[in-house]
């Protein structure tokens, strides 16, 4: 069975985006199975993706393509009513993505429970956990319907955090809003399973480590909530990308860059093993 991933921060601009579509695309390469779901209504994700594989949205006049699956299908239509085929769009053999849509932006004011749920039910009809090794799911930096339906289908989540003074603030805030989210929100849809943190990875680390007293703050603050810090750091990128999509790692004639995105995949995989295997979990940074 496959794990769902949701890559989460209270506070924006952390890499959080970034980490989710390197990771997910490096494990593709690898032999792995990804679906990429993309909840944020800015759907950055989904425009890098698209980029990335030259998938048309418009035509040649500039008026958006009729039919392309979109995660907005997955809320408009009935339950019943739902066409994979209209959802899920195949990148290649091993990735896949349900795109995210600028117009979801209008669900939380048509939020209600059974929307929340949608997602997570649309995972366990369509078998997704058999059908994929991993399904990642990128979250917006706020506590809303978006995130909500994101942790309800989730077996972990993963913290991106930039090594700055706001971090602590946005790790203490999303460590709350889970909390909160498994003992009062949806505590009864929850009693099943457990909803895991893998892990805080720190982005945009500044090569020259003239960050290493916040980087000490941020590792005292992770020990204190039981939290695991990877041990792997998501390094700056200096290069100026003369494109979108140059700024995946692969694409950069840059080797640290990509053994940094390596070895956060194997401490990664590390972290779902050990939970699979019932392995101290929680370790300390």
């Amino acid at each position: 069975m496959g794990h769902v991933i949701s890559f989460l921060n209270m506070k924006g601009g952390v890499g959080k985006t970034t980490l989710c579509r390197e990771i997910a695309y490096y494990l593709q390469n690898s032999g792995k199975k990804v679906l990429v779901v993309d909840v944020d209504p800015q759907s950055n994700c989904t425009q890098s993706l698209f980029e990335k594989f030259s998938v048309d949205t418009v035509n040649d006049e500039g008026v958006k393509l009729e039919g392309m699956p979109t995660i907005q299908n997955m809320y408009e239509s009935k339950l019943v009513n739902i066409q994979r085929q209209n959802v899920i769009l195949k990148l290649t053999e091993n990735l896949s993505i349900i795109p995210g849509d600028l117009s979801t932006v209008f669900m939380e004011r048509e939020v209600n429970s059974k929307n929340e749920q949608r997602l997570l039910t649309l995972i366990d009809q369509w078998e997704l956990k058999r059908e994929f090794d991993y399904i990642f799911i990128d979250c917006p930096p706020t506590y809303s319907f978006y995130t909500v339906s994101a942790l309800l289908a989730s077996d972990f989540y993963l913290a991106p955090a930039q090594p700055d003074l706001y971090s602590i603030l946005g790790l203490d805030l999303l460590n709350n809003v889970v909390e909160n989210f498994k003992n009062d929100d949806q505590a009864a849809l929850m009693k099943s399973r457990t909803l895991l943190c893998l892990g805080v990875v720190l982005t945009k680390v500044d090569l020259d480590g003239g960050v290493s007293k916040i980087i000490s703050s941020i590792d005292t603050f992770a020990r204190k909530k039981g939290l695991y810090r990877f041990k792997q750091e998501f390094k700056y990128m200096p290069k100026i990308a003369t494109s979108r999509m140059d700024t995946f790692v692969t694409d950069r004639n840059d080797a640290l860059l990509l053994q940094t995105i390596q070895n956060i995949c194997e401490e990664f995989e590390g972290r779902i093993d050990a939970a699979n295997g019932q392995e101290k979990f929680n370790q300390q940074v």
